[in-house]
């Protein structure tokens, strides 16, 4: 359920409601947890496909060997391994809609194919020679620059106008502050098995608005459902948010003191936590943007800074 009162997002739950019925592509732009496949679900659900399948997948979680499988398909025969049909994404959302998020993490080989696709309403299964029809709309999201990957030549500019036809850009929590007390006040009454609807102190609240979220509405959520099922009471009051509040003030403490007993000049102290971020959390870049307290986006400028 997309949630808010704010300007922003008045604005992009109105062209929802305007181009949800038409039959184009759609780029859903947006920071990581600001809800672009809540979008992608309310651009189906308003359209006249509801009735047909939604198909969702995250490009980013596929190995990039998978993911032309993964879309289009195979028969039988076409790889070692391959002992029957399997249908792809496409034919499964046929007649529906195909939500394709993370599109910036799509191999560069795929990106000719998935084109084809959307201009000809065509697709190749892996080992056919046989050109299958498919009725699909496509919805594509990402959190990075397509139009900086497009310069750079890491995606196909074609490609990029040709998802783009309408572009909706999702804001950043901190940017629609005046949401967060509906958000929260709605994950903390949302009935989940096995944790009491709460309600929230008006200290604890101020907080909850005060607080940057870097992680967006998905870090909001689970700080909620996290302090409901710590609370031993209908109310959720600041000591249930500790956890929240402890990580980003004793971390910008502890970054103080390290510039104070060492005088580490700030690139090298930066680049320091960003090795030691990515250590921790096992290389996951999400998992190190939220340690750091940075959106993703901002945390692949940082890599791509120390790479340079």
């Amino acid at each position: 359920m997309l949630l808010g009162k704010s300007a922003a997002m008045r604005d992009v739950i109105e062209l929802i409601a305007r181009v949800a019925d038409a039959e184009l592509p759609v780029l859903i732009l947006g920071e990581s947890g600001t809800g672009k496949e809540l979008v992608a679900r309310a651009l189906h659900d308003h359209s006249s496909r509801r009735k047909s399948p939604f198909v969702a997948v995250n490009l980013a979680a596929l190995p990039s060997s998978l993911v032309e499988d993964e879309l289009f398909g195979h028969v039988a025969g076409a790889f070692t391994g391959a002992m029957s049909t399997r249908e792809g994404r496409f034919r499964r959302s046929d007649g529906g809609t195909l939500f394709l998020d993370e599109i910036g993490d799509i191999p560069a080989g795929v990106q000719a194919k998935l084109l084809r696709a959307i201009e000809r309403g065509s697709i190749e299964p892996l080992g056919s020679e046989q050109e299958e029809f498919v009725n699909v709309r496509v919805i594509a999201a990402t959190h990075r620059d397509l139009h900086a990957m497009a310069s750079s030549g890491a995606f196909r500019p074609d490609l990029l106008f040709r998802l783009s036809v309408i572009p909706v850009e999702l804001p950043p929590l901190r940017a629609r502050s005046g949401d967060i007390e509906l958000l929260a006040s709605h994950f903390a009454k949302v009935e989940i098995e096995k944790l009491r609807a709460c309600t929230i102190s008006p200290e604890a609240m101020d907080k909850l608005i005060h607080y940057p979220w870097p992680g967006n509405v998905r870090e909001l959520e689970n700080s909620v459902l996290r302090a409901r099922a710590l609370a031993s009471t209908d109310e959720l009051v600041l000591e249930n948010f500790e956890f929240l509040f402890e990580v980003r003030e004793g971390r910008s403490r502890e970054i103080a003191a390290m510039a104070l007993r060492h005088g580490i000049q700030i690139a090298e102290m930066e680049r320091a936590m960003l090795e030691e971020a990515l250590r921790i959390s096992n290389g996951n870049e999400t998992e190190a943007a939220r340690r750091l307290g940075l959106s993703r986006r901002s945390l692949d400028y940082r890599i791509d800074k120390k790479r340079n």
